[in-house]
């Protein structure tokens, strides 16, 4: 009767095993990247919603200028929040990466100036105060009276 060696099924297991050191950590990596553009889909999908309610009841985004002070609370008024974190600290995930630019926002959890939720589905929004006039940031068409991170 023939069977494998003990040397042979040793040799079998190390080569299994480093396929699986270099397939994991990469099955694992696309498995986060396809988390993140879901929730990053449900994300922008439920503020769509929101924001388009929000204009229905309160009239164009160009009129929200006027509103700048509130739109925190015009957004807190139609999503599904498990934590209110208004400008306290110690509910928000520090590090946060913006979209847009990869910039870090490390301070958002102990800016007082700040308004943050943290929302049914776990997610993280902060809306980041610029001006209530929008006048001191930016330029013609280009004023921003707040940014919204999610």
């Amino acid at each position: 009767m023939q069977g494998f060696t003990l040397a042979e099924i040793l040799i079998t297991l190390v080569i299994i095993g480093v396929i699986a050191a270099f397939t994991i950590p990469t099955l694992i990596n696309n498995t986060q990247k396809q988390e993140f553009v879901s929730g990053l889909k449900k994300s922008y999908s439920t503020f769509k919603t929101v924001t388009n309610q929000i204009i229905a009841e309160e009239g164009s985004a160009l009129n929200w200028a006027s509103l700048a002070d509130n739109i925190y609370n015009l957004y807190k008024k139609h999503l599904s929040f498990a934590k209110e974190c208004g400008g306290s600290t110690g509910c928000f995930t520090s590090g946060t990466k913006r979209l847009d630019n990869g910039e870090h926002y490390n301070n958002l959890d102990t800016d007082n100036s700040v308004r943050k939720l943290v929302l049914a589905d776990g997610s993280q929004v902060a809306f980041l105060y610029i001006d209530s006039t929008c006048s001191d940031y930016g330029s013609g068409t280009n004023n921003r009276c707040a940014y919204l991170l999610t």
